[in-house]
């Protein structure tokens, strides 16, 4: 090869690194599912598919100090959204709680500054008894969640919970990609109209 066509080369071979740049752990949106499985080095301990899209679970990792499952989820093969979900098991509720703040001081410390941070009341039963926050969450009447709105990606750190369980979890979504896959959920709708449910990477066994 000559020396110029080297020259040549070399901005193709930069372009392909910048396109390759990591959106979550090793990954970039829009990859495929082999290249997602590459990157981790193992095969998934679940993969799911519901209408169009596909779920790719790993069940044991750390982020922030604490144990979680990775989820991968797929749109017609394209990466479109990443969550770490925490599982932590706690007796006392209230642990939860300590759990969010954690993870939270961690996002923090390593993105920007947060675009959104909100503790929401869908019933204010417990509001005057901090005691039992971690309770109203399991019950679905108290939301923490913490958002980051990047060019690329959007960030949410939430707790939220329903019928006595709760679900911690970090979601990244793709700004590019999020309408794309909006509408193909809406392609896959059920015959009655009824668009199909969502994948349930946290509960699931």
């Amino acid at each position: 090869m000559t020396v110029a066509r080297s020259f040549a080369v070399l901005p193709l071979v930069a372009l392909t690194l910048a396109a390759q740049t990591s959106d979550f752990r090793k990954t970039s949106w829009g990859m495929d599912r082999a290249q997602v499985v590459a990157t981790e080095g193992i095969s998934p301990n679940l993969t799911r598919e519901l209408g169009g899209e596909m779920l790719l679970r790993y069940g044991s990792a750390r982020f922030a100090g604490l144990d979680c499952r990775v989820v991968y989820i797929f749109a017609k093969d394209k990466l479109v959204r990443t969550k770490y979900v925490f599982q932590q098991v706690h007796d006392e509720k209230n642990a939860f709680l300590a759990d969010f703040t954690t993870v939270d001081a961690f996002l923090i410390g390593t993105m920007e500054r947060p675009t959104e941070q909100r503790v929401s009341w869908r019933d204010e039963a417990y509001k005057s008894e901090p005691q039992q926050y971690g309770l109203a969450v399991s019950l679905g009447q108290l939301l923490y969640s913490t958002q980051w709105k990047g060019t690329r990606t959007i960030v949410t750190h939430a707790l939220t919970g329903e019928n006595g369980a709760i679900t911690h979890e970090v979601e990244y979504v793709s700004v590019e990609l999020e309408p794309w896959e909006d509408q193909i959920n809406k392609e896959q709708k059920a015959p009655n109209g009824n668009a199909p449910p969502a994948l349930q990477v946290a509960a699931a066994p």
